[in-house]
């Protein structure tokens, strides 16, 4: 039998963990300028836009045409990170504590 006594905490509040998000990067450092601005000036077909008759017809056919420009220079690649949201416990902890030292150099501030 030990003498201790039991102790023991209760915690009413949730921990919200952070959510993940994926982030694309596009790597610049094998880009060769002049190739890409060969292939965007003079074989991308961009006449082509003329002939539809709407302008959301011509945006979705320069966005595709440029995208697939894109894709073929810059390189891309994916990176998870956690998106932090403030509202952790935490943060909440903190916070009243930060509260609470201000209340207490206001006080001896003041004498």
């Amino acid at each position: 039998m030990s003498d201790h006594q039991l102790t023991y905490g209760l915690m009413n509040q949730k921990v919200l963990r952070y959510q993940r998000k994926t982030v694309i990067f596009r790597s610049t450092k094998t880009l060769d300028v002049e190739k890409f601005n060969e292939d965007l000036i003079r074989t991308a077909p961009w006449n082509v836009m003329e002939t539809f008759d709407t302008l959301d017809d011509m945006y979705h056919y320069w966005q595709t045409l440029f995208n697939s420009i894109v894709n073929k220079h810059l390189y891309s690649f994916e990176k998870n990170e956690i998106q932090k949201t403030g509202c952790s416990l935490y943060d909440s902890i903190l916070e009243t504590s930060h509260q609470d030292e201000e209340k207490i150099c206001s006080t001896v501030c003041t004498e």
